[in-house]
């Protein structure tokens, strides 16, 4: 597409129109979507390397890792996760079972109920300023709508 769209505007039929065209990443995170595609081999026939423009690139590789550089751990759980080898953690039963990347030093909950519960013991509830240190963070407004379910009659709430 890129490819198509400089050769169109450079009025040429050189490779990107004959213009230096830098991409740069990391092909295991930038896999192409492949409707239908049924192995790995699959979506990496349909990537980049894959193409006929790839005899005209010069890949660069860094030697060490820039944005993680002094962070060898950090480092090394981000290549663990490019590489599909990262330990899991898996929620529900059978069917419903999800399996997600268990982020180090984080502490994963398998229900509403029970994050409540850890985040919100009965000495915590009961003691008003240990209770505002505390809190249950969620991305998506959903979560948070599930979250607020499950707290009354089991949360301190403050009152105006």
């Amino acid at each position: 597409m890129v490819d198509r769209s400089l050769r169109d505007l450079m009025g040429n039929n050189v490779p990107f129109g004959g213009k230096i065209f830098l991409c740069a990443g990391d092909f295991r995170h930038i896999a192409p979507v492949v409707e239908k595609a049924q192995t790995p081999q699959e979506i990496v026939s349909a990537s980049l390397c894959s193409s006929d423009l790839w005899q005209h690139f010069v890949p660069f590789r860094l030697t060490a890792p820039q944005r993680t550089r002094g962070a060898d751990a950090y480092s090394a759980f981000l290549l663990q996760v490019g590489n599909g080898t990262a330990p899991e953690v898996r929620f529900g039963e059978g069917r419903e079972a999800e399996f997600l990347v268990a982020l180090p030093g984080v502490r994963h909950s398998p229900d509403v109920d029970h994050l409540i519960a850890e985040i919100y013991p009965p000495e915590i509830v009961s003691d008003p300023d240990a209770a505002a240190k505390r809190a249950i963070l969620a991305s998506l407004n959903i979560n948070v709508k599930v979250n607020q379910q499950g707290c009354p009659g089991r949360c301190w709430r403050a009152t105006p």
